[in-house]
């Protein structure tokens, strides 16, 4: 420097593994030596790499949208991601990078971890997605050790919170480890590979399902029952009823039955095991229902008061089990979602910011996007912090990474609701008020790639890039006749239903469906080559 004046940084760094005393100092002398040729370099050097590696990782995706004050919420999330991780580091903790006094230590499992990793696959950032499914990949045996008693030769769980130093054992809420598989489908629907899905993946979720099933009991009438448990947050008079058949549990055991039987067939594995899955999934418990506020909690447990935690209707969000094109179906999920968030609110607990990001993606689904941009500006003023952290008792880092999972669901959804198709659905809950939005290189599950531009109300630019082959459900929120044009094929005419232009088309691998200005999507906010605020070298 010039002025004589340096800025010193650290970090504290961590390993996977446990070490024993020469390995430790292993450890650190290479961390030592790496320090040492660190210092070698010149200040510049360091800057110019720090810039490539950050402007690279920014640029994987872009959105731009007419209300800047959620754009840039957005956005400080993913810089927030990857100050918390870098590929082939540990999973994000409830913490993140930002320490000070918490009661939250450890990686929390029954909402938190599985929300921080929400976004990462759909932002066009597999990487920094990557550090919680490489750590599942090289610890099975961890996840294992959760389980106590016979079970462990065929069974893997995780605590409700757990170090990634030592295993802890299982306590309650079995769908926790379920959620964190689902959040590792989601990417791998997101980034197809097949060797990864079938030699990784489908082993630790046979795991995972045979800890329910070993727990879950016969009925007489042939019902499969989920054990007696709480359902993650709610409580009665500071009491958590610990009930048989929590819509929690069920949500998450019978996507991860569908999961495997679907997996079974698509490659072929010939896995006996599959029968038992499916005996099972035909057996499983059907979900509660109140006539008047919907989904229930669990057996002879409905929903009474304010709950911050969406944990009963997470068949709707996040797995999406809910065929929300039947009608009743539909209903169903209205009625339970209006429910859930319209009770007294009693104190600072009866809702939490997650409470109102798991609304956003609701009401995005349910087509409802000014209730949607409601809920987003009540999380924004009541828990959006000048600097985005975000805090309940003690600092905690998955809640405004959700909001940008829920901006994504405002924008571009994408599921398979019978594990063979998939269905994409693009501006689910944009509001009347956003006339003029961009985004580009954002991923839907199936392998696709989308970029989507609107002027003025109207769409002017799509574009939509396939990883895979697949069968192709698009839906298109929008009153214009639009033809795309397929690389691969003839060009594809939509259908006009319901407020939505719809597609169905088998793709193949290399497939690009286009339409309107392929300029206009990024470019035309930034301007070619340009740099946008949240890029470093930026004036």
């Amino acid at each position: 420097s010039k002025t004589g004046k340096y800025l010193l940084a650290w970090r504290t760094d961590y390993t996977r593994e446990k070490l024993n005393a020469a390995a430790l100092d292993s450890f650190v002398k290479k961390g030592r030596d790496l320090f040492k040729k660190d210092l070698s370099h010149t200040y510049d050097q360091h800057f110019n790499n720090h810039k490539s590696w950050w402007n690279n990782y920014f640029e994987k995706s872009f959105i731009s949208l007419p209300d800047k004050r959620i754009e840039a919420y957005y956005k400080w999330q993913f810089y927030k991601v990857a100050s918390a991780t870098r590929k082939g580091k540990l999973p994000i903790d409830l913490m993140g990078p930002w320490f000070r006094a918490t009661n939250w230590p450890k990686i929390w499992a029954n909402l938190n971890v599985q929300l921080t990793y929400l976004p990462m696959a759909v932002a066009n950032q597999a990487e920094i997605g990557d550090t919680l499914f490489d750590f599942i990949d090289e610890n099975n045996q961890f996840f294992i050790d959760a389980v106590k008693g016979p079970y462990k030769k065929d069974s893997a769980t995780s605590a409700r919170a757990f170090s990634p130093y030592a295993s802890q054992g299982f306590s309650w809420e079995y769908g926790n480890f379920l959620w964190i598989l689902h959040n590792y489908w989601h990417q791998l629907k997101v980034n197809p590979d097949a060797s990864r899905t079938r030699d990784k993946f489908y082993p630790i979720l046979k795991r995972g399902i045979n800890y329910v099933l070993h727990n879950c009991e016969l009925d007489d009438q042939g019902i499969l029952h989920t054990p007696k448990d709480i359902s993650p947050e709610y409580e009665v008079k500071k009491v958590f009823p610990k009930v048989r058949d929590t819509s929690y549990n069920i949500g998450f055991l019978r996507w991860g039955l569908e999961c495997a039987i679907h997996l079974n067939e698509k490659y072929n594995l010939e896995d006996e095991d599959a029968k038992r899955y499916k005996k099972a999934l035909a057996q499983l418990a059907p979900l509660h229902i109140d006539p008047y506020s919907g989904i229930m909690i669990g057996e002879g447990v409905k929903l009474e008061k304010a709950h911050r935690h969406y944990s009963h209707l997470v068949g709707l969000y996040p797995i999406r089990q809910m065929d929300l094109d039947d009608p009743k179906e539909f209903a169903l999920a209205k009625k339970t979602t209006d429910f859930w968030v319209n009770q007294k609110i009693v104190n600072d607990w009866s809702y939490k910011g997650y409470s109102r990001t798991g609304a956003v993606a609701m009401y995005s689904m349910l087509n409802e996007p000014e209730e949607a941009l409601r809920q987003m500006n009540l999380y924004l003023d009541q828990y959006g912090s000048p600097n985005t952290l975000y805090i309940e008792s003690g600092p905690v880092i998955e809640t405004p990474i959700s909001a940008a999972a829920s901006v994504h669901e405002m924008l571009l959804q994408s599921w398979s609701p019978d594990f063979k198709t998939d269905l994409i659905r693009l501006f689910p809950g944009v509001p009347k008020t956003w006339k003029n939005l961009s985004f580009d290189n954002l991923r839907a599950e199936g392998g696709y790639t989308v970029s989507a531009r609107r002027e003025a109300g109207k769409l002017i630019a799509l574009r939509i890039e396939a990883i895979a082959d697949g069968k192709l459900d698009l839906r298109v929120k929008t009153s214009q006749r639009i033809n795309l044009v397929n690389s691969g094929a003839s060009d594809v005419v939509g259908l006009s239903k319901g407020g939505w232009q719809t597609y169905k088309l088998a793709i193949r691998k290399g497939d690009v469906l286009t339409f309107g200005d392929q300029t206009k999507f990024r470019d035309a906010v930034l301007g070619t080559k340009g740099e946008d605020a949240y890029h470093f070298g930026k004036d």
